[in-house]
């Protein structure tokens, strides 16, 4: 039985009562207490918090009565979406190697600024002069070379951190279930 089932039970609340308080749909709350479908980390991070502090309050032989989801699937569940995205994050790598293959020099120059942004110590100090030169040079990269992919090279690296971040939080998840096993 899954913990929504659970508190729903203890309670008395109804599914669609249940749905408002985390602020999900009651067709997902179904589908949760099914194993089929799992909480987004707010809603699910809600009901933790909440078994935890109604588990405070239970007597020690009123806690044993409570069963929880069977965290096999769940585990299996998380497992398959870090897999997809550490797939997807390394596809998409190979994309931004490819558009930065395709333009050297201007990933040369980049580097180069964020060196000398970054950059103080005993060989190179930046002054106020590097720093308007970089200003200026940085500027005309962006603005005069669109097609050099800048922007896709950003949104590009951005969706990768951004599946690599999932993967995680999967990875997390899929950690704790197998702990329950």
């Amino acid at each position: 039985m899954h913990e929504l089932k659970v508190i729903r039970e203890m309670t008395g609340l109804s599914q669609q009562a249940i749905a408002a308080w985390l602020n999900v749909s009651r067709s997902l709350v179904y589908m949760v207490e099914q194993g089929k479908r799992s909480l987004p980390g707010e809603a699910h991070f809600k009901l933790v918090s909440m078994m935890v502090k109604l588990m405070d309050k239970q007597q020690p032989g009123e806690i044993a009565k409570i069963r929880f989801t069977d965290p096999i699937p769940l585990a299996e569940l998380h497992k398959k979406k870090m897999a997809k995205h550490r797939k997807l994050a390394t596809s998409l790598q190979g994309q931004l190697e490819k558009l930065q293959r395709s333009n050297p020099r201007l990933q040369f120059r980049l580097k180069l600024f964020e060196l000398m942004k970054e950059s103080d110590g005993p060989g190179y100090s930046s002054k106020e002069a590097d720093q308007k030169f970089i200003e200026m040079t940085e500027w005309f990269t962006h603005q005069k070379l669109p097609k050099s992919g800048i922007e896709e090279q950003e949104l590009l690296q951005d969706k990768i951190d951004s599946h690599l971040a999932y993967a995680d939080l999967h990875q997390e998840r899929w950690r704790m279930y197998v702990e329950m096993m």
